[in-house]
């Protein structure tokens, strides 16, 4: 979000080239040279589930949708009987007492090499449950039936102090999710972070009494997911982000003081999905981007998002931002699969910005 006052001041501003940007962009970690930065359901719809004990997939590996599941012996997968309608011949006995393996883990196996067509289900004597192989009715993907997870997750909203909380992008999905958590909503923490740290006594307040309470908040609970949303300005030539009024700082030096070193090692090992609302001149001065892949380097975040519009208005990433979460937060998805189909469904957001994606560990 561009300003027209007077322009922070840094010491050592440097060079960088820009950086074209597309709709769903991908960028590898980049190690900067110059600085280091540290049971089985009925059908129902939206049914809400706690993350399966097994490590089984809680959805259908064919349609995406939930609803009775059979469960592959050899990997993750399971499958529903509207998309294997043979499941539904069975008796709830005759499932307890046969064995199932999916297409991928048939295909796999040796000794089913001579198999014609898909078995999939056994006797526990090893023999097929049906004479003819099963016949899979793929499903159109809705979300009817799919069944929710609800982990424990933590909101953590950074902001520039001069940025209200109320109306934002993040506000709207915050009350998307407790509207999906319903009786669970004890399980969604958010905490509003205002930050103006250019004077010496409110960074010191910030440092010994606001991020020790975050990090407090992160070690009281075995986190899901934790979101950061960090809503600031960015400087229009060197892409610094904000921390203070007239006051910026490069990306390596800004989150550590602003979201805080402990509270970034503190999550660096819990699946985090970042949110940086700033203006266009963080993604497309070459330093700056470069610096912001060291960070999500450094710190294991698992995806990062950030915007190439120059006057970024958050609000119009509230389309895109609701169907991520929706995806990755409750369903599991985070396959990047996923983005082609997000973006076209918020034609409005891809009119706006450009959407920048860094992962630490890309190879793209």
């Amino acid at each position: 979000m561009s300003q027209s006052t007077r322009r922070p001041k840094r010491s050592a501003a440097k060079k960088g080239k820009s950086e074209k940007t597309s709709n769903t962009k991908s960028t590898s970690s980049k190690k900067c040279a110059s600085s280091k930065c540290k049971a089985e359901p009925e059908l129902k719809p939206a049914k809400l589930e706690e993350p399966e004990p097994n490590g089984k997939d809680p959805w259908c590996h064919y349609c995406g949708n939930g609803g009775n599941l059979m469960e592959c012996e050899h990997c993750p997968n399971a499958v529903c009987d509207l998309c294997i309608p043979q499941l539904k011949q069975l008796s709830k006995d005759e499932l307890q007492n046969c064995t199932f393996k999916c297409s991928e883990c048939q295909n796999k196996s040796k000794e089913n090499k001579d198999e014609t067509g898909f078995i999939g289900i056994y006797k526990p004597n090893g023999d097929c449950w049906f004479n003819d192989p099963l016949v899979v009715v793929s499903q159109e993907y809705t979300l009817t039936y799919q069944r929710f997870q609800i982990q424990p997750l933590l909101i953590l909203n950074f902001h520039l102090d001069a940025f209200a909380d109320l109306g934002t992008a993040l506000q709207m999905a915050y009350h998307l999710l407790l509207g999906v958590y319903g009786k669970h909503q004890h399980k969604v923490v958010y905490k509003d972070i205002p930050f103006d740290l250019a004077e010496d006594s409110k960074r010191n307040f910030y440092e010994l009494k606001t991020l020790p309470n975050i990090l407090k908040t992160i070690q009281s609970e075995q986190w899901g997911h934790v979101l950061i949303f960090l809503t600031t300005h960015s400087d229009d030539d060197r892409g610094d982000l904000w921390f203070g009024q007239d006051a910026a700082a490069p990306i390596c030096q800004f989150f550590p003081v602003v979201i805080g070193e402990h509270v970034l090692n503190a999550i660096c090992n819990i699946q985090t999905l970042s949110f940086v609302f700033a203006c266009g001149a963080l993604v497309r001065c070459q330093e700056s981007l470069n610096d912001l892949q060291d960070v999500s380097k450094i710190y294991n975040i698992d995806n990062l998002f950030a915007f190439s519009a120059i006057h970024l208005s958050p609000i119009q990433t509230y389309p895109f931002v609701h169907r991520y979460l929706v995806q990755a937060v409750l369903s599991g998805r985070t396959r990047e699969t996923s983005f082609e189909w997000l973006l076209s469904e918020t034609s409005d957001f891809g009119q706006h910005t450009n959407l920048i994606i860094i992962k630490p560990n890309s190879a793209k």
